[in-house]
């Protein structure tokens, strides 16, 4: 299902995290969620955004679960926040809505909660537990 959402209503993995971390952020994660996107691929996909503007309309990419009557992403997130720091979270876009059972909240939890760790500069550790659980990427 297709529908339009004003960003300010989806939950990605990166909400609690500083532009300024995100931007400047060259460190490299490994563990179960290697942080692949370094501060130049933030600056990259925020300028293109600006200067290309956002493509959503005829083809949405962003995939969005809806769980418990919040939207939480499950693909998209960098472009998600990207949007969030240049339009102040007043913007709309057009996502596909995923039915509920294809993400799974406390995946989705995790994954901010590793993200946050990592940009922040604490040390995470995913435990066998916590591999279990996460089974969302596979």
């Amino acid at each position: 299902m297709v529908k339009e959402l004003n960003i300010s209503n989806i939950n990605s993995y990166y909400d609690n995290i500083s532009w300024d971390k995100l931007e400047n952020f060259n460190v490299s994660q490994t563990g179960k969620w290697n942080v692949r996107y370094k501060g130049k691929d933030w600056k990259n996909l925020r300028e293109s955004i600006v200067n290309r503007g956002f493509k959503d309309s005829n083809d949405p990419s962003l995939y969005i679960a809806l769980i418990n009557n919040k939207y939480y992403v499950s693909d998209g997130n960098h472009r998600i926040r990207t949007l969030k720091e240049i339009y102040n979270n007043n913007y709309k876009v057009t996502v596909y809505l995923r039915h509920k059972d294809k993400v799974d909240k406390d995946v989705f939890n995790l994954k901010k909660k590793y993200y946050e760790e990592a940009y922040n500069g604490n040390k995470h550790r995913t435990t066998r537990s916590n591999r279990q659980q996460c089974t969302m990427d596979r």
